[in-house]
């Protein structure tokens, strides 16, 4: 126990401390919105015994001489970055309801309702020779808000509105999120979007020339911004942190979509295509088998068609993904294997003669590249990796992948002021 300064905290014990604790492995959180993995290797936890409220330690070394004062030096504002990220991760799994009193109180009253929004303006100038006129602005305003609203220990409701303004265009986009715990392993998700994207500056102002294979490019100024409209119903299991299997179920609708096409033999340019459907199913799974091995795996399919019906070019419907890691109880040391690979497809090429797509008479046969890691950690800023990566030597000269077999030594550096 420590007393100083009346401070009545003990070590925190917890049955995945351990595994928190280690490099490549730590303490995660997926946001399946964004589609994106927070992971974080903490030092370790204290538990406050009059509030119930975790303390995040994290324990520094220095040689220097004298003494040293965090918060007074330069060193602090990375400090407290990385404090704030490892907190931001033990509120995502929970690890609040596991105490009674003021902190799960304090965190229902503050996270019951929360407003972001702001204001985007953008004017930029682009000069190149290759523009009409040697330069051209494009103005983009935006405005955006969203509130997230905790109903109850159970739902969750996400609702926001954004306002965007390109060019002669006005566009709103609402969305609407929910999310249903409906205990400690099953989460469900629901939603609905519209989305933006404005035209890049490649696609709208860039005219160039690609002579050596007989023909060039030019913009298009008056190119429409792509809308898009969405529903996405998911669910998410969880087992102890140990297992983690997350669907998503999409299905998106596209006006103006930006699509290439020949004005004339040998001159391309880009137009909008009126309608364009994404349909698909994403599988994630996590699984931490034991104290050294894990795993992770991704499955997606899609299907893509223009307001014809037809496949929209150079889609690949099927393509899987995943990793395989061990450490064995050093957490300098770290082995890996990496796959990926791709269902059988039918590719298309452009032929700029007559301004279509033409599909190939040879099929993509499905395949699976796995590549392999020794990661070592010399010090906690250096690492070094020894690497293979295409270990089966699968190559396709005309679509990809095209490099073999190939063998690394990576050395790897991370500092900090």
């Amino acid at each position: 126990m420590c007393i100083r300064d009346s401070l009545n905290i003990i070590p925190f014990s917890h049955p995945n401390l351990n595994e928190w604790r280690e490099n490549f492995k730590g303490i995660s959180y997926t946001d399946t919105e964004l589609d994106l993995v927070f992971t974080g290797a903490i030092d370790d936890l204290w538990i406050n015994l009059d509030t119930g409220k975790l303390i995040v330690v994290d324990y520094k070394a220095t040689s220097k001489e004298g003494r040293i004062s965090i918060s007074n030096s330069g060193w602090w504002p990375a400090y407290k970055r990385q404090i704030d990220f490892y907190s931001f991760l033990l509120i995502k799994n929970d690890l609040e309801l596991a105490f009674k009193g003021k902190q799960e109180r304090f965190n229902r009253a503050y996270e019951k309702f929360t407003y972001n929004g702001g204001v985007e303006f953008s004017n930029p100038e682009y000069k190149s020779d290759r523009i009409a006129g040697g330069i051209q602005r494009k103005e983009i305003f935006g405005i955006f808000n969203q509130i997230a609203w905790n109903a109850n220990s159970m739902m969750k409701v996400v609702s926001g509105l954004r306002f965007d303004t390109y060019g002669d265009t006005t566009v709103i986009s609402p969305r609407l999120a929910l999310s249903f715990k409906m205990n400690e392993s099953w989460i469900y998700r629901l939603a609905y979007g519209h989305g933006f994207r404005a035209p890049s500056f490649m696609e709208s102002l860039i005219d160039w020339d690609h002579l050596q294979f007989g023909y060039s490019v030019k913009g298009n100024p008056d190119l429409k911004p792509e809308i898009s409209r969405g529903f996405t119903l998911g669910a998410e299991y969880r087992n102890n942190n140990n297992f983690q299997l997350s669907t998503l179920l999409y299905h998106n609708t596209f006006s103006n979509l930006i699509k290439d096409y020949a004005i004339e033999p040998g001159l391309l340019s880009y137009r909008n295509i009126e309608k364009a459907y994404f349909t698909g199913i994403e599988i994630i799974s996590k699984w931490a088998i034991n104290s050294k091995l894990s795993s992770s795996f991704t499955f997606n399919y899609v299907k893509n068609e223009d307001e014809n019906k037809e496949q929209i070019p150079n889609t690949i419907p099927l393509s899987i993904g995943g990793r395989l890691s061990y450490s064995p109880g050093n957490q300098r040391l770290l082995y890996a294997l990496n796959f990926k690979g791709t269902g059988k497809y039918n590719p298309q090429e452009f032929d700029p003669a007559s301004g279509e797509y033409q599909s190939s008479n040879i099929s993509v046969k499905s395949y699976l590249i796995i590549d392999a890691q020794i990661i070592y950690n010399i010090t906690p800023s250096y690492r070094v990796i020894f690497g293979t990566k295409n270990i089966g030597n699968h190559t396709n000269l005309a679509y990809g992948p095209y490099i073999g077999r190939t063998a690394y030594v990576e050395l790897n550096t991370n500092y900090e002021r």
